[in-house]
């Protein structure tokens, strides 16, 4: 498991956003592999921090890593995902349901509804062009950023795993009354 040695002082929010295994003939970096990923939005700053991150090949019994059972006892007890094939989606939460290694930390799988790719992807480059986005050095997002940059009709497992966090997280923020603007 990758962590950011920082997390922010103050208050937060927390969300996790994952993308399951799913075979793409146009992803460069980890095209097999599923992602899970931990954020932060800091109230103070308006910062978004990456706190952790996990590639997974199996949510299995027999299979599932033990970093990525320790990763997910850490996480929030939902995880979000967006623009997955539904037979994919639907294997896995199969999966998690009866996995014996995930027993006391089974997590939640929501789906986040009305996700846009394309708005997604440009929120995506905005935050990391603008600094507003804080992530672990030559970690799995930061690999995926870089192969997202350099193929922006790409969109590796990694980032479709930030961007269902990311949602999450504005979604959150939208629905907070303290950031209600009239």
């Amino acid at each position: 498991m990758i962590k950011l040695n920082v997390i922010p002082r103050g208050e937060i929010i927390t969300r996790s956003g994952i993308c399951f295994p799913e075979y793409n003939e146009k992803a460069i970096i980890n095209s097999k592999a599923g992602v899970v990923v931990t954020a932060c939005y800091h109230v103070g700053s308006g910062d978004f921090y990456i706190f952790g991150e996990e590639t997974f090949d199996s949510v299995l019994p027999s299979k599932i890593d033990q970093p990525v059972v320790d990763y997910l006892k850490e996480c929030p007890d939902t995880a979000y995902y967006t623009d997955q094939n539904k037979d994919v989606v639907k294997r896995y939460r199969k999966q998690i349901a009866f996995a014996g290694g995930l027993a006391e930390v089974r997590p939640r799988i929501v789906e986040l509804k009305g996700f846009d790719a394309a708005q997604s992807r440009f929120a995506i480059w905005d935050k990391a062009q603008n600094g507003k986005l804080k992530y672990i050095k030559d970690g799995i997002i930061h690999k995926g950023l870089r192969e997202f940059g350099a193929h922006q009709e790409n969109f590796p497992p990694s980032m479709r795993a930030l961007a269902s966090c990311l949602n999450a997280l504005e979604r959150a923020l939208y629905h907070d009354q303290r950031f209600k603007h009239n």
